[in-house]
């Protein structure tokens, strides 16, 4: 068989971390054809990649991408300060235009760090579709549902008929209700028997605060798990972003296909405490997601795994716990949520794929390449990055970004300072 392309010289590292030394990889079509060792087809294209190593690429598994826009605009307060009275209220006069803004450079920067694919919780999802149809990244899109909004029926069932008009290999939806405290229990029931209906996941936030948690025992005798279940929420997949508080009775109350996005920055950032996403992780479908660059700064899951690790380790006084296997691991969780064909170096998965530089200062040497990624790695070390066997980053240079992307950031950013501050329609745990 004659391949498209195929990559030589490199080293694999597979979906449990485990590498593979001095192998090539193949693609044909947009799919890996895994080449026996010592074997080297014939292809239109082959790419010496001189020792890099080739992993799945990354995913992230929660980001209000958008928010890249306000990156920097709500520093050193608190978190009720920083939703109530800075992000919701810039959001309430923001415009599509921002939005598409706000995702390119999410996206830019996502890329560059090697993630392919990200779950999406925003609006204006118009307006991020075009932003992804531009770089070709993969979106899971859950357009967001808040309780107040007037248009919440018309929303829920908007989603449903985006799903069936514009999925794709590289787009899907899923139902995007904010959380259980700005949503009313009616509506999040409306919310769950439409996605039994449909078969789409649903994505929200949940127990992000140990506040939340009192409130919802004060008001439903409950926590946030206990509650949602009640309703019937995870008789299907869903999609957790954050669960940070999540406490040892609510572990049989969630399913099978409930997936948990860890933010660890954000909870620094946020002084949002430990709760108990730490102490149960393991017994969790947990990968890393960076929640929105205003609160975690930047969109590197890598760097979530590395901040989850460290403020792990430290809290527990052990060294031993969160090892780079189960790190690595829970990376790629990611991937079995999205439900893509990515994310193992098998044959017919998608050629979603990163080539390390890890030969670089700031990994070099290499006794343990997942240590180098997870550690020390960033943006330079993605040398090359793929999806469906296409490049989207090469020899460290981004291709699908516009080049007036920067200019582009500079006008939204007078808008949104000029046009200022309105009225947030919810608060946050109220």
């Amino acid at each position: 068989m004659k391949l498209d392309r195929i990559l030589v010289n490199g080293h694999l590292i597979d979906d449990k971390g485990q590498v593979h030394y001095n192998r090539s990889i193949g693609i044909s079509q947009g799919k890996i054809v895994m080449i026996p060792e010592g074997v080297t087809p014939q292809a239109d294209e082959t790419i010496d990649v001189a020792g890099g190593y080739i992993s799945p690429s990354f995913v992230n598994m929660h980001a209000h991408g958008a928010m890249n826009i306000f990156k920097g605009i709500a520093e050193d307060v608190s978190i009720q300060r920083w939703f109530d009275e800075i992000l919701w209220p810039y959001e309430s006069k923001m415009e599509a235009g921002d939005a598409k803004v706000g995702s390119l450079l999410a996206m830019t920067e996502m890329m560059d760090h090697g993630i392919t694919c990200y779950a999406e919780h925003y609006f204006f999802e118009d307006a991020i579709l075009q932003a992804v149809k531009e770089t070709g990244m993969r979106i899971e899109m859950a357009p967001t549902l808040f309780g107040p909004d007037p248009n919440f029926d018309d929303r829920l069932k908007m989603t449903t008929r985006l799903a069936s008009d514009r999925s794709s290999d590289r787009i899907r939806f899923a139902y995007g209700p904010h959380s259980p405290y700005t949503v009313s229990k009616e509506q999040l029931e409306a919310v769950a028997e439409e996605a039994r209906k449909t078969g789409l996941s649903i994505h929200l936030h949940v127990s992000e605060t140990q506040d939340q948690v009192s409130l919802s025992r004060e008001k439903h005798g409950k926590t946030p798990f206990a509650y949602l279940a009640d309703l019937g929420f995870f008789d299907q997949r869903v999609l957790v972003g954050h669960g940070l508080w999540v406490e040892e009775g609510d572990l049989d109350k969630i399913g099978e296909q409930t997936y948990f996005a860890a933010c660890p920055k954000t909870y620094g950032k946020l002084a949002m405490g430990m709760g108990g996403l730490w102490k149960h992780a393991k017994d969790l479908n947990l990968s890393f997601g960076t929640d929105g660059a205003a609160s975690s700064a930047t969109l590197n899951v890598a760097e979530q795994a590395r901040i989850f690790a460290l403020f792990g380790k430290q809290a527990k006084s052990d060294a031993e716990s969160y090892t780079l296997p189960w790190l690595w691991q829970a990376l790629m969780k990611g991937h079995e949520y999205f439900g893509f064909p990515t994310g193992r170096l098998a044959d017919g998965f998608d050629a979603d794929l990163i080539v390390w530089d890890l030969s670089l200062s700031n990994t070099a040497p290499v006794y343990n390449p997942l240590a180098s990624i997870i550690y020390s790695s960033d943006a330079r070390n993605v040398r090359h990055l793929m999806i469906q066997g296409d490049f989207v980053k090469r020899d460290g240079q981004l291709l699908t970004i516009p080049k007036d992307l920067s200019k582009s950031v500079r006008e939204s950013v007078e808008g949104i300072l000029e046009r200022g501050t309105g009225q947030a329609s919810v608060h946050f745990n109220e």
